[in-house]
């Protein structure tokens, strides 16, 4: 699933997110039960199609999953839910979607973007499958229009749609019932507030990497299947300048090597 964090404050735009992919089977299974015949009497054994609950389908995490990167120098995505369609990372098809599209605006980058995954989506599956509400993946656009930070969140389900964060705050996706959870404190205790509009990039950096490394070390202990984990990728838009790294992984210097030297601070 993946939690994507950003955090936009008065000298930028941070986002960051985990690298851990999760490999499941998705949709039915089968169970093998026993049913008791009305006629005879005598039981039998029989094999029935069933929903696999999530999780339930997990075969196994994959931890250097790449689920952020720069956009065109001044954009950044951050992505999450389904790590591929049809047999291709969300990663590589966020390279082609650089090199086919010119840059654009933050809004227009989102929308095209969204509506362009929707539309690889769909030529996999057939998207009003997926359930009225939900999104099979979904990603946030970050950076700078008309001189303001903004984030936007895409998501991709039987439609393409898109949301936008204004202001000084935090936007969160992907795995966020603890956060949601957190977030409830300041409503009851207002000395819990958080002061965005006063804090430093890398006070943003700080506070995404506590987000997502808390959601990380929550599940180790709870019977869910860990979604959020790994590496912790984080990086900076300023209304200055190009996207720079603050920390990633070792990984991201041999997929992108051209963004080998944007590092500010961190690994």
């Amino acid at each position: 699933m993946t939690l994507v964090v950003s955090a936009r404050v008065p000298d930028g735009v941070v986002i960051g997110a985990d690298s851990l992919a999760t490999l499941s089977v998705q949709g039915k299974g089968t169970a093998l039960t026993s049913a008791k015949c009305p006629e005879c009497g005598h039981e039998h054994d029989v094999q029935i199609e069933v929903e696999l609950p999530q999780g339930l389908g997990t075969l196994s995490t994959l931890p250097y999953s790449l689920k952020l990167l720069p956009l065109h120098g001044r954009l950044a995505i951050g992505h999450h839910g389904s790590a591929m369609i049809g047999s291709r990372t969300i990663f590589s098809l966020l390279l082609e979607y650089e090199r086919e599209n010119k840059p654009a605006s933050l809004r227009d980058t989102a929308q095209g973007l969204a509506e362009w995954l929707h539309g690889q989506l769909a030529e996999t599956m057939n998207v009003n499958d997926i359930p009225e509400g939900k999104s099979a993946l979904g990603f946030q656009a970050v950076g700078y229009e008309n001189g303001e930070p903004k984030t936007f969140v895409g998501r991709v389900g039987r439609k393409p749609a898109i949301d936008e964060k204004l202001e000084f705050g935090v936007t969160v996706s992907g795995e966020t019932a603890l956060v949601t959870k957190l977030w409830e404190l300041p409503r009851q205790h207002s000395q819990m507030s958080s002061a965005y509009n006063a804090w430093s990039v890398l006070d943003a950096a700080d506070y995404i990497k506590f987000l997502i490394s808390t959601t990380a070390n929550f599940q180790r202990f709870v019977t869910m299947v860990p979604t959020v984990g790994g590496d912790i990728d984080i990086g900076l838009i300023t209304p200055h300048g190009n996207f720079s790294w603050i920390t990633k992984k070792p990984l991201v210097d041999l997929l992108l090597p051209e963004q080998k030297g944007g590092e500010t601070n961190g690994d």
